[in-house]
């Protein structure tokens, strides 16, 4: 089932009603929920500039949404702490950690931006990223920590697929 506004199928493509404004919709059938999006300001398109698709059809469907589509964005949060209970300082401590998008790019994001909400005075640089791919990123730092020190970096990411 198909709800669409500003547009309507005329048999090879979705014809726009003002080709001023943007068209949307959902479609609902047995085996997928899917949002949709066109910006492309054409008269006519065969495929929408964007959609949100959950598939529930089949056992090893992902539970999120999977995006299509250019410019898509999202922002989320992550960081990371290094404790030393030693009473010697240690050089070059490894950390890391993951991040899940909410929802599931196309493909791995063209670009991956950091920006430090919060940081201790004695964290070195942002971490670097490993493995980006269509569902997440992985990331680490190695830092340098004084003896019964600590160090902490807090912040935002964003992906742009």
């Amino acid at each position: 089932m198909w709800f669409v506004l500003n547009a309507d199928w005329n048999g090879s493509a979705w014809a726009r009603d003002d080709s001023a404004l943007s068209a949307g919709g959902f479609r609902l059938s047995r085996n997928e929920a899917e949002f949709l999006h066109d910006n492309s300001m054409a008269a006519t398109f065969t495929t929408w500039t964007r959609t949100w698709r959950l598939s529930m059809g089949t056992a090893s469907n992902n539970s999120a949404f999977e995006l299509t589509g250019s410019g898509l964005r999202e922002e989320g949060r992550f960081g990371m702490e290094y404790c030393n209970s030693d009473t010697a300082a240690h050089d070059l401590l490894p950390g890391g950690g993951s991040v899940t998008f909410r929802s599931r790019f196309p493909t791995a994001p063209s670009s991956l931006t950091f920006t430090p909400y919060a940081t201790s005075g004695s964290f070195a640089g942002n971490p670097t990223v490993m493995v980006p791919d269509r569902d997440g990123f992985a990331f680490y730092s190695h830092q340098t920590i004084p003896a019964l020190g600590a160090t902490y970096w807090f912040g935002a990411y964003i992906a742009i697929a």
